[in-house]
Protein backbone atom coordinates (compact mmCIF):
# COMPACT_ATOMS: atom_id res chain seq x y z
CA UNK A 1 0.00 0.00 0.00
CA UNK A 2 3.00 2.72 0.86
CA UNK A 3 4.36 1.57 -2.44
CA UNK A 4 1.30 2.49 -4.79
CA UNK A 5 -0.01 5.51 -2.26
CA UNK A 6 -2.96 3.65 -1.00
CA UNK A 7 -4.33 5.26 2.03
CA UNK A 8 -5.12 2.16 5.10
CA UNK A 9 -6.16 1.76 8.59
CA UNK A 10 -4.78 -1.27 10.68
CA UNK A 11 -8.21 -1.94 12.68
CA UNK A 12 -7.75 -3.05 16.28
CA UNK A 13 -3.96 -3.01 16.03
CA UNK A 14 -0.98 -0.82 16.77
CA UNK A 15 -0.18 0.23 13.49
CA UNK A 16 3.20 -1.54 12.30
CA UNK A 17 5.54 1.64 12.13
CA UNK A 18 4.36 2.82 15.74
CA UNK A 19 5.27 -0.38 17.47
CA UNK A 20 8.09 -0.10 19.96
CA UNK A 21 10.55 -2.40 18.54
CA UNK A 22 10.20 -0.57 14.69
CA UNK A 23 10.41 2.71 16.22
CA UNK A 24 13.95 1.88 17.92
CA UNK A 25 14.86 0.34 14.16
CA UNK A 26 14.25 3.44 12.57
CA UNK A 27 15.67 5.26 15.11
CA UNK A 28 19.01 3.66 14.46
CA UNK A 29 19.41 3.89 10.96
CA UNK A 30 18.23 7.37 11.11
CA UNK A 31 21.02 8.27 13.87
CA UNK A 32 23.58 6.59 11.74
CA UNK A 33 22.52 9.04 8.77
CA UNK A 34 22.05 11.95 10.64
CA UNK A 35 24.39 12.36 13.87
CA UNK A 36 21.89 15.57 14.49
CA UNK A 37 18.61 13.72 15.23
CA UNK A 38 18.45 14.35 18.73
CA UNK A 39 15.24 12.86 19.52
CA UNK A 40 16.52 9.20 17.93
CA UNK A 41 19.91 9.97 20.08
CA UNK A 42 17.65 10.21 22.86
CA UNK A 43 15.65 7.21 22.21
CA UNK A 44 18.75 4.50 21.82
CA UNK A 45 21.04 6.21 24.56
CA UNK A 46 18.02 5.86 27.04
CA UNK A 47 16.48 2.37 26.01
CA UNK A 48 19.94 0.41 25.21
CA UNK A 49 22.93 2.15 27.82
CA UNK A 50 22.78 1.02 31.55
CA UNK A 51 23.37 3.36 34.19
CA UNK A 52 22.16 6.10 32.14
CA UNK A 53 19.69 8.26 33.08
CA UNK A 54 17.38 11.02 31.78
CA UNK A 55 18.92 13.68 33.83
CA UNK A 56 22.16 12.85 32.62
CA UNK A 57 21.01 12.42 28.99
CA UNK A 58 19.84 15.86 28.97
CA UNK A 59 23.22 16.76 30.38
CA UNK A 60 25.34 15.51 27.98
CA UNK A 61 22.66 16.54 24.94
CA UNK A 62 23.27 19.92 26.58
CA UNK A 63 26.74 19.96 26.25
CA UNK A 64 26.95 18.64 22.97
CA UNK A 65 24.62 21.46 21.47
CA UNK A 66 27.07 24.02 22.77
CA UNK A 67 30.07 22.40 21.61
CA UNK A 68 28.47 21.99 18.11
CA UNK A 69 26.85 25.25 18.57
CA UNK A 70 30.49 26.72 18.82
CA UNK A 71 32.03 25.11 16.80
CA UNK A 72 29.49 25.61 14.01
CA UNK A 73 30.07 29.59 14.28
CA UNK A 74 33.92 28.98 13.81
CA UNK A 75 33.44 27.11 11.11
CA UNK A 76 31.10 29.75 9.59
CA UNK A 77 33.85 32.44 10.23
CA UNK A 78 36.23 30.90 8.54
CA UNK A 79 34.28 29.83 5.29
CA UNK A 80 33.80 33.87 4.99
CA UNK A 81 37.47 33.99 4.92
CA UNK A 82 39.88 33.76 2.09
CA UNK A 83 42.43 30.12 0.98
CA UNK A 84 45.76 31.12 3.45
CA UNK A 85 44.05 33.60 5.80
CA UNK A 86 43.94 32.37 9.49
CA UNK A 87 41.03 30.78 10.81
CA UNK A 88 39.94 29.16 7.66
CA UNK A 89 38.30 25.82 7.60
CA UNK A 90 40.64 22.88 6.84
CA UNK A 91 39.64 21.13 3.46
CA UNK A 92 36.93 18.40 4.03
CA UNK A 93 36.33 19.20 7.50
CA UNK A 94 32.77 19.40 8.34
CA UNK A 95 30.49 20.37 11.02
CA UNK A 96 30.10 17.92 13.84
CA UNK A 97 26.84 16.43 15.23
CA UNK A 98 26.24 14.43 18.23
CA UNK A 99 28.17 11.07 17.27
CA UNK A 100 31.01 12.94 16.87
CA UNK A 101 31.14 14.87 19.63
CA UNK A 102 29.80 13.05 23.12
CA UNK A 103 32.94 11.31 23.20
CA UNK A 104 34.95 14.60 23.76
CA UNK A 105 32.19 16.13 26.54
CA UNK A 106 31.85 13.01 28.38
CA UNK A 107 34.89 13.82 30.81
CA UNK A 108 32.98 17.05 32.06
CA UNK A 109 29.92 14.99 32.95
CA UNK A 110 29.91 14.48 36.52
CA UNK A 111 29.11 11.58 38.22
CA UNK A 112 28.45 9.40 35.26
CA UNK A 113 29.66 5.63 36.29
CA UNK A 114 33.04 3.93 34.38
CA UNK A 115 30.38 1.69 33.75
CA UNK A 116 27.43 3.93 31.91
CA UNK A 117 30.73 5.84 30.35
CA UNK A 118 32.16 2.82 28.80
CA UNK A 119 29.01 1.71 27.37
CA UNK A 120 28.44 5.13 26.12
CA UNK A 121 31.56 4.97 24.53
CA UNK A 122 31.08 1.32 22.93
CA UNK A 123 27.47 3.11 21.51
CA UNK A 124 29.13 5.50 19.93
CA UNK A 125 31.77 3.52 18.39
CA UNK A 126 29.61 0.93 17.13
CA UNK A 127 27.37 3.77 15.31
CA UNK A 128 30.48 5.24 13.74
CA UNK A 129 31.68 1.42 12.56
CA UNK A 130 28.32 1.26 11.01
CA UNK A 131 28.06 4.57 9.55
CA UNK A 132 31.30 4.03 8.18
CA UNK A 133 29.82 1.00 6.15
CA UNK A 134 27.23 2.31 4.69
CA UNK A 135 29.12 5.37 3.68
CA UNK A 136 31.65 3.55 2.02
CA UNK A 137 32.24 2.87 -1.85
CA UNK A 138 32.40 -0.81 -1.47
CA UNK A 139 30.20 -2.44 1.12
CA UNK A 140 31.09 -5.87 2.68
CA UNK A 141 28.84 -7.22 5.18
CA UNK A 142 29.49 -11.20 6.01
CA UNK A 143 25.44 -12.95 5.66
CA UNK A 144 24.47 -15.76 7.54
CA UNK A 145 20.95 -17.19 7.56
CA UNK A 146 19.51 -15.20 4.69
CA UNK A 147 18.32 -15.31 1.13
CA UNK A 148 20.94 -15.40 -1.31
CA UNK A 149 18.81 -12.95 -3.27
CA UNK A 150 19.02 -10.36 -1.47
CA UNK A 151 22.68 -10.12 -0.49
CA UNK A 152 23.35 -6.80 -1.85
CA UNK A 153 19.82 -4.81 -0.77
CA UNK A 154 20.03 -2.86 1.84
CA UNK A 155 17.93 -5.25 4.11
CA UNK A 156 21.91 -6.86 4.76
CA UNK A 157 22.93 -3.69 6.29
CA UNK A 158 19.86 -2.85 8.63
CA UNK A 159 19.77 -6.67 9.74
CA UNK A 160 23.47 -6.32 10.55
CA UNK A 161 22.78 -2.99 12.41
CA UNK A 162 20.42 -4.35 14.47
CA UNK A 163 22.73 -7.96 15.65
CA UNK A 164 25.07 -5.09 15.95
CA UNK A 165 23.82 -2.77 18.32
CA UNK A 166 21.94 -5.78 20.50
CA UNK A 167 18.20 -5.05 19.48
CA UNK A 168 17.77 -8.59 18.17
CA UNK A 169 19.05 -9.83 21.41
CA UNK A 170 17.48 -7.08 23.62
CA UNK A 171 13.61 -8.31 22.20
CA UNK A 172 14.69 -11.91 21.79
CA UNK A 173 15.08 -11.62 26.23
CA UNK A 174 11.58 -9.80 26.08
CA UNK A 175 10.14 -12.12 23.60
CA UNK A 176 10.79 -15.28 25.28
CA UNK A 177 9.44 -13.88 28.70
CA UNK A 178 6.27 -12.22 27.35
CA UNK A 179 5.56 -14.59 24.78
CA UNK A 180 5.38 -11.92 22.16
CA UNK A 181 6.90 -11.93 18.97
CA UNK A 182 9.22 -8.45 17.97
CA UNK A 183 11.83 -10.08 16.89
CA UNK A 184 9.61 -11.52 14.31
CA UNK A 185 8.36 -7.98 13.72
CA UNK A 186 11.65 -6.30 13.67
CA UNK A 187 12.84 -9.38 10.62
CA UNK A 188 9.38 -8.39 8.65
CA UNK A 189 10.85 -4.41 8.70
CA UNK A 190 13.93 -5.75 7.64
CA UNK A 191 12.12 -7.68 5.02
CA UNK A 192 11.08 -4.36 3.88
CA UNK A 193 14.17 -3.03 2.43
CA UNK A 194 14.93 -5.92 0.55
CA UNK A 195 13.96 -3.87 -2.68
CA UNK A 196 16.89 -1.05 -1.93
CA UNK A 197 20.40 -0.83 -3.18
CA UNK A 198 22.95 -1.36 -0.32
CA UNK A 199 24.52 1.89 -0.32
CA UNK A 200 23.78 5.83 1.50
CA UNK A 201 21.40 6.51 -1.11
CA UNK A 202 19.42 3.41 -0.54
CA UNK A 203 19.09 4.04 3.06
CA UNK A 204 18.37 7.85 2.73
CA UNK A 205 15.51 6.94 0.28
CA UNK A 206 14.64 4.20 2.86
CA UNK A 207 13.75 6.93 5.50
CA UNK A 208 11.59 8.70 3.37
CA UNK A 209 9.55 5.85 2.30
CA UNK A 210 8.79 5.01 5.83
CA UNK A 211 8.01 9.09 5.82
CA UNK A 212 5.59 8.45 3.37
CA UNK A 213 3.50 6.44 5.84
CA UNK A 214 2.15 9.80 7.64
CA UNK A 215 0.18 10.77 4.73
CA UNK A 216 -1.50 7.35 4.42
CA UNK A 217 -1.93 6.44 7.61
CA UNK A 218 -5.68 7.37 8.54
CA UNK A 219 -5.77 10.91 10.12
CA UNK A 220 -10.28 11.21 10.44
CA UNK A 221 -13.33 9.69 9.60
CA UNK A 222 -13.58 10.77 6.44
CA UNK A 223 -10.18 9.11 4.92
CA UNK A 224 -11.46 6.08 7.33
CA UNK A 225 -14.29 5.50 4.79
CA UNK A 226 -12.27 5.87 1.88
CA UNK A 227 -9.09 3.62 3.56
CA UNK A 228 -8.51 0.09 2.88
CA UNK A 229 -9.19 -2.27 6.46
CA UNK A 230 -6.64 -4.17 7.24
CA UNK A 231 -7.42 -6.71 10.21
CA UNK A 232 -6.98 -9.76 11.66
CA UNK A 233 -9.49 -12.43 11.60
CA UNK A 234 -10.63 -12.24 14.71
CA UNK A 235 -11.30 -8.48 14.33
CA UNK A 236 -13.99 -8.99 11.92
CA UNK A 237 -16.68 -9.55 14.05
CA UNK A 238 -19.80 -8.16 13.71
CA UNK A 239 -18.11 -6.23 10.43
CA UNK A 240 -18.97 -5.98 7.10
CA UNK A 241 -17.21 -5.10 3.93
CA UNK A 242 -18.50 -5.14 0.09
CA UNK A 243 -15.15 -6.62 -0.54
CA UNK A 244 -12.94 -8.48 1.46
CA UNK A 245 -9.26 -10.36 0.55
CA UNK A 246 -8.34 -12.89 2.71
CA UNK A 247 -4.87 -13.56 2.36
CA UNK A 248 -2.23 -16.54 3.25
CA UNK A 249 -3.82 -19.27 2.69
CA UNK A 250 -1.20 -21.97 2.77
CA UNK A 251 -0.15 -24.86 4.67
CA UNK A 252 1.69 -24.07 7.76
CA UNK A 253 0.35 -20.73 7.84
CA UNK A 254 -3.37 -21.09 7.69
CA UNK A 255 -3.79 -23.60 9.53
CA UNK A 256 -0.80 -22.66 11.04
CA UNK A 257 -0.78 -26.65 12.64
CA UNK A 258 -2.63 -29.13 10.42
CA UNK A 259 -1.82 -31.75 12.81
CA UNK A 260 -3.49 -30.49 15.94
CA UNK A 261 -7.15 -31.14 15.47
CA UNK A 262 -8.52 -28.38 18.02
CA UNK A 263 -5.99 -25.89 16.37
CA UNK A 264 -7.78 -26.55 13.42
CA UNK A 265 -11.22 -26.51 14.49
CA UNK A 266 -10.26 -23.03 15.77
CA UNK A 267 -8.93 -21.53 12.45
CA UNK A 268 -11.21 -23.25 10.22
CA UNK A 269 -14.34 -21.12 12.49
CA UNK A 270 -12.22 -17.81 11.69
CA UNK A 271 -12.02 -18.90 8.26
CA UNK A 272 -15.65 -19.36 8.29
CA UNK A 273 -15.76 -15.68 9.81
CA UNK A 274 -13.55 -13.90 7.34
CA UNK A 275 -15.49 -15.33 4.66
CA UNK A 276 -18.90 -13.97 5.75
CA UNK A 277 -18.00 -10.47 6.15
CA UNK A 278 -18.09 -10.11 2.37
CA UNK A 279 -21.52 -8.37 1.02
CA UNK A 280 -20.09 -8.05 -2.89
CA UNK A 281 -17.15 -9.55 -3.40
CA UNK A 282 -14.74 -12.43 -1.47
CA UNK A 283 -11.13 -12.87 -3.23
CA UNK A 284 -8.82 -15.82 -1.44
CA UNK A 285 -5.51 -15.89 -2.28
CA UNK A 286 -2.56 -18.23 -1.79
CA UNK A 287 1.04 -17.74 -2.18
CA UNK A 288 3.12 -20.55 -4.84
CA UNK A 289 6.44 -19.56 -3.68
CA UNK A 290 6.36 -17.22 -0.55
CA UNK A 291 9.95 -14.94 -0.61
CA UNK A 292 11.49 -13.12 2.68
CA UNK A 293 14.79 -12.00 3.04
CA UNK A 294 15.85 -15.06 5.78
CA UNK A 295 13.85 -17.88 3.88
CA UNK A 296 12.31 -19.01 0.57
CA UNK A 297 10.05 -21.88 -0.37
CA UNK A 298 7.23 -23.50 -1.84
CA UNK A 299 3.84 -23.80 -0.22
CA UNK A 300 0.85 -25.63 -0.20
CA UNK A 301 -2.60 -24.42 -0.64
CA UNK A 302 -4.69 -24.48 2.65
CA UNK A 303 -7.13 -27.00 3.50
CA UNK A 304 -9.86 -24.80 4.43
CA UNK A 305 -9.48 -23.97 0.40
CA UNK A 306 -10.69 -27.69 -0.80
CA UNK A 307 -13.64 -27.46 1.65
CA UNK A 308 -15.51 -24.81 -0.29
CA UNK A 309 -17.89 -26.72 -2.92
CA UNK A 310 -16.52 -26.37 -6.69
CA UNK A 311 -19.56 -24.89 -7.78
CA UNK A 312 -19.28 -21.59 -5.57
CA UNK A 313 -15.97 -20.18 -6.57
CA UNK A 314 -13.68 -19.16 -9.61
CA UNK A 315 -10.31 -20.37 -9.24
CA UNK A 316 -7.70 -18.58 -10.85
CA UNK A 317 -3.86 -19.99 -11.49
CA UNK A 318 -1.89 -16.76 -11.77
CA UNK A 319 2.27 -17.18 -12.80
CA UNK A 320 4.56 -14.58 -14.37
CA UNK A 321 1.55 -12.12 -15.05
CA UNK A 322 -0.35 -14.01 -16.96
CA UNK A 323 -3.82 -15.89 -15.48
CA UNK A 324 -5.78 -18.89 -16.65
CA UNK A 325 -8.91 -20.42 -14.58
CA UNK A 326 -8.44 -23.85 -13.43
CA UNK A 327 -10.95 -26.38 -11.61
CA UNK A 328 -10.58 -26.47 -7.55
CA UNK A 329 -9.33 -29.85 -7.64
CA UNK A 330 -6.11 -28.37 -10.00
CA UNK A 331 -5.10 -26.59 -7.36
CA UNK A 332 -2.52 -28.77 -5.41
CA UNK A 333 -1.08 -29.63 -8.98
CA UNK A 334 -0.35 -25.71 -10.32
CA UNK A 335 1.07 -25.01 -6.41
CA UNK A 336 4.86 -26.12 -7.20
CA UNK A 337 6.33 -29.00 -6.29
CA UNK A 338 5.45 -31.56 -3.20
CA UNK A 339 8.48 -30.22 -0.14
CA UNK A 340 8.28 -27.11 1.79
CA UNK A 341 10.03 -25.38 4.02
CA UNK A 342 9.79 -26.82 7.34
CA UNK A 343 8.38 -30.11 6.32
CA UNK A 344 9.98 -33.06 7.58
CA UNK A 345 11.25 -35.62 5.87
CA UNK A 346 13.26 -39.03 6.22
CA UNK A 347 16.62 -40.61 4.54
CA UNK A 348 17.69 -44.09 4.97
CA UNK A 349 21.23 -43.35 5.89
CA UNK A 350 20.28 -39.41 7.39
CA UNK A 351 17.76 -40.38 9.49
CA UNK A 352 14.81 -37.71 10.18
CA UNK A 353 15.67 -33.81 8.79
CA UNK A 354 13.71 -30.21 8.44
CA UNK A 355 13.52 -28.82 4.58
CA UNK A 356 15.45 -25.03 5.63
CA UNK A 357 15.17 -24.16 1.82
CA UNK A 358 13.37 -24.90 -1.57
CA UNK A 359 15.29 -23.14 -3.98
CA UNK A 360 14.60 -22.97 -8.26
CA UNK A 361 17.25 -24.44 -10.26
CA UNK A 362 16.58 -24.02 -14.14
CA UNK A 363 13.17 -24.71 -13.78
CA UNK A 364 13.66 -27.61 -11.26
CA UNK A 365 14.24 -27.09 -7.61
CA UNK A 366 17.08 -28.16 -4.76
CA UNK A 367 16.37 -28.95 -1.62
CA UNK A 368 18.45 -27.58 1.74
CA UNK A 369 17.88 -30.67 4.70
CA UNK A 370 18.96 -30.22 8.05
CA UNK A 371 19.66 -33.59 9.81
CA UNK A 372 19.02 -34.12 13.24
CA UNK A 373 20.79 -37.11 14.64
CA UNK A 374 23.95 -35.81 12.52
CA UNK A 375 23.47 -32.18 12.94
CA UNK A 376 24.32 -31.84 9.54
CA UNK A 377 23.12 -29.89 5.87
CA UNK A 378 22.40 -31.79 2.83
CA UNK A 379 21.71 -30.41 -0.55
CA UNK A 380 19.37 -32.75 -2.62
CA UNK A 381 19.43 -32.41 -6.68
CA UNK A 382 16.16 -33.00 -7.96
CA UNK A 383 17.35 -36.30 -9.46
CA UNK A 384 18.44 -37.32 -5.63
CA UNK A 385 14.93 -36.17 -3.50
CA UNK A 386 13.57 -39.81 -4.76
CA UNK A 387 15.28 -40.86 -1.88
CA UNK A 388 13.46 -38.53 1.04
CA UNK A 389 10.38 -39.58 2.21
CA UNK A 390 8.00 -37.18 3.50
CA UNK A 391 6.45 -37.43 7.04
CA UNK A 392 3.45 -35.84 7.26
CA UNK A 393 3.05 -37.21 10.75
CA UNK A 394 6.13 -35.39 11.97
CA UNK A 395 6.66 -31.38 12.27
CA UNK A 396 10.18 -30.20 13.18
CA UNK A 397 8.91 -29.24 16.44
CA UNK A 398 8.81 -32.69 17.38
CA UNK A 399 12.75 -32.51 17.31
CA UNK A 400 15.27 -30.14 18.08
CA UNK A 401 17.19 -28.71 15.27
Amino acid sequence: FLNRGIPYVVVGGMEFYQREEIRDAIALISLITNGKDEVAFRRLVLKYIDGLGSKKCDEIVNRVRSVILEKNEVLDRGQTRSEGEKGVTPKGEEKSDFVVKVPEILKDVKRLSKQATLNLLQFIEKILLLRNIIFSDKIEIEVKGVNEDFINTLAVFIDHALNIMDIYSSYKDQDDKDKTDKVGNLREFVNTATSYECNLQGLTTFLEYIELREELENKDGIRYEKSVKLMSMHNTKGLEFKNVIVTGLEKGLFPRNDFDPNEVEEERRLMYVACTRAQDNLFLTSCRYRTSFYSSGYCLPSMFLYEIKEELVDVYDVRFGEKRKISLSMLNRTSGQKYSVNMCVEHKDYGFGRVEEVREMKGEYALLVHFFEMDQKKVFLPEYTKDLTIRRDITFKDYDA
